[in-house]
């Protein structure tokens, strides 16, 4: 039996006198040698190239999900593989390190990542908002437990180092043996008590010990707590006027339970002096003083401390404010304060329609808008543009000003606030009260009345600050022996806020010798 055995080669591999490179796939060997055929015309692989990248593309548009998610489960599974085999064969595995990102790139990712984070927010259900907000209480929730739990376990003190004692039971029997010892009187075991406290043979070691354990005691000569001895103070005065009924008990616990709320209020200030005054070095306590003020049958304790001007400064409470952050309006008139709630309005249109050019800081610049400029020298403008006869100037100065608010803008709505008479029943008699209201009209509407209300302002300024240079250089320039007085017939009218337009009549008359 002859057997016969058939060895094939390659077309290339002839030529050469080398066979066929041992491989499981025999497709794979030709696609081989013709693409290495290919290469040695660049014109014929560059067709090549191109019709591969096509076929690939059109192979890659066919491909489902299910495939997609197969080949990369395969390619993960491979890359495992691969990275365990270079371990056991000892080779390192260079993994590509992530080249760090500048500050503009960093910029650019945090907007980026802000933008879709905004647009997934937009996207979520009213439900999914509502998990992620359990699940993030849940969080914080879990993350103040834990917090709160350490902290009582680092705070969680042991028995041999908060006592003296070896034991509680310890501890118990020597209390028991001094309680056996000491009197049984209030006044004599007070004494006893405060003796141990504050006495002689008490160590600094001790008292620091008294400290720790509630006991507080100064470190000054004399044992004076300012809150306790008023508020105490006060409270038992208050406990026996509550059980008098005359008129003086009345009138004393009115008194003092005003100032048993004024010590609640300033409680703290009261405490931060204490501490102050604990903490300072070398505290003198001449200082602090004692006085006794007595109101009818009562009889209040006042301690006062002498302090220092930055100390007093260091003790003020918030809700104390300092005369420059309160705003103070005075002489409010009801013309004054019409254009003032006119030009609030006139500003606010500005700024919404976005007109900066017609907007007007004060009454002052208004008048100066519809007069002519101020001469050389001079503090007052001239008599024909204030009285409004002169011909270069007048309010036609501000219908220019505000034209393209009115042309543009001139049938929209404007709202403002106005002052205004309004009637009320009181005892069965009808009376009359200033109030403000809130007035709506159109913009060309409310440019006509301000307009209007402007013409007789330039009259009513120069007026009062005429009166008020006179009156300022009377006062200050008076004769010998004379006196000026400002005379106010108040009428006893309530003001309910700074604002309002007070009803009042002011006359000022001087008197003085005069030798005939």
């Amino acid at each position: 039996m002859v057997l016969k055995i058939k060895v094939k080669y390659g077309r290339d591999n002839k030529d050469k006198g080398s066979p066929t490179p041992k491989t499981n796939s025999r497709g794979a060997v030709h696609s081989k040698l013709y693409r290495e055929r290919l290469k040695k015309d660049p014109e014929e692989w560059k067709r090549f190239q191109e019709r591969e990248n096509a076929r690939h593309r059109q192979r890659r548009a066919r491909r489902s999900e299910a495939d997609k998610l197969r080949d990369r489960e395969k390619s993960r599974t491979r890359q495992q593989r691969f990275v365990e085999r270079k371990k056991a064969e000892g080779e390192k595995i260079q993994q590509k390190v992530k080249p760090l990102a500048t500050r503009s790139e960093k910029m650019k990712k945090a907007e980026y990542n802000k933008i879709k984070k905004r647009e997934s927010r937009a996207r979520m259900t009213s439900q999914h908002k509502r998990r992620v907000k359990e699940k993030d209480a849940k969080r914080k929730r879990e993350k103040r437990n834990a917090k709160r739990k350490k902290q009582n376990i680092n705070q969680t003190p042991s028995l041999h180092k908060t006592s003296g004692f070896p034991s509680i039971t310890a501890k118990r029997m020597a209390a028991s043996r001094l309680w056996a010892k000491l009197p049984k009187e209030p006044e004599r075991f007070a004494e006893i008590v405060e003796e141990f406290v504050k006495g002689s043979r008490t160590t600094p070691r001790k008292k620091a010990a008294l400290r720790r354990h509630g006991l507080g005691i100064n470190k000054g000569k004399r044992d004076l707590q300012f809150q306790d001895l008023i508020t105490e103070n006060l409270k038992n005065k208050l406990q026996v006027l509550k059980k008098k009924s005359d008129t003086s008990s009345r009138k004393d616990r009115r008194l003092l339970a005003s100032a048993h709320l004024i010590s609640k209020k300033y409680h703290m200030q009261s405490r931060l002096a204490n501490n102050w005054i604990n903490k300072s070095r070398g505290v003198s306590w001449k200082c602090l003083s004692i006085r006794h003020i007595k109101c009818g049958k009562a009889k209040i304790h006042i301690i006062i401390n002498i302090i220092s001007h930055s100390l007093f400064q260091k003790l003020r409470p918030n809700t104390v404010l300092l005369q420059h952050k309160t705003k103070l309006n005075q002489c409010l008139c009801e013309y004054c304060t019409s254009i003032l709630l006119k030009l609030q309005a006139l500003n606010r249109a500005a700024v919404a329609y976005k007109m900066p050019t017609i907007k007007i800081k004060n009454k002052y610049e208004l008048i100066a808008l519809t007069m002519c400029p101020k001469e050389d020298n001079e503090k007052y403008n001239k008599p024909g543009c204030i009285y409004r006869e002169c011909e270069d100037c007048g309010v036609s100065l501000l219908k220019t000003k505000v034209m393209a608010l009115e042309e543009h803008h001139g049938e929209e709505m404007i709202q403002w606030m106005k002052w205004s008479d309004q009637q009320y029943e009181l005892c069965g008699k009808t009376k009359m009260k200033k109030v403000v209201i809130t007035e709506r009209t159109t913009v060309s509407n409310f440019l006509q009345e301000f307009v209007k209300e402007t013409e007789s302002l330039s009259k009513h300024l120069f007026v009062a600050n005429w009166q008020q240079d006179g009156f300022t250089t009377i006062s200050k320039t008076l004769p010998e022996n004379w006196t000026l007085m400002v005379l106010d017939f108040a009428e006893n009218y309530s003001c309910l806020r700074q604002l309002i337009l007070p009803n009042i009549s002011i006359h000022t008359n001087m008197y003085g010798n005069v030798d005939m």
